[in-house]
């Protein structure tokens, strides 16, 4: 079955707004959504300390929440 509009545009806005995070941030948040990886996990496929992993995850969720709190829903109007 084909996703309804909402949840298609709230993916594009989560895609949208993971694309302006660092690097870092960006690529642990990648690791644990879309490979399903556990910090442990991610600590070792990039050979950061677990420590980092976690820091990483934490500012990313919540520059990520942030981002999508203040911004305009894709397809709103203007």
């Amino acid at each position: 079955t084909a996703a309804d509009p909402e949840t298609v545009l709230d993916r594009l806005l989560v895609r949208r707004e993971l694309g302006r995070l660092p690097a870092a941030q960006r690529r642990v948040l990648y690791l644990a959504f879309y490979e399903d990886l556990t910090q442990p996990q991610i600590a070792a496929r990039t050979g950061w300390p677990l420590g980092t992993v976690k820091s990483h995850a934490r500012r990313g969720l919540h520059r990520l929440r942030s981002g999508i709190e203040r911004r305009e829903p894709l397809g709103a109007a203007v």
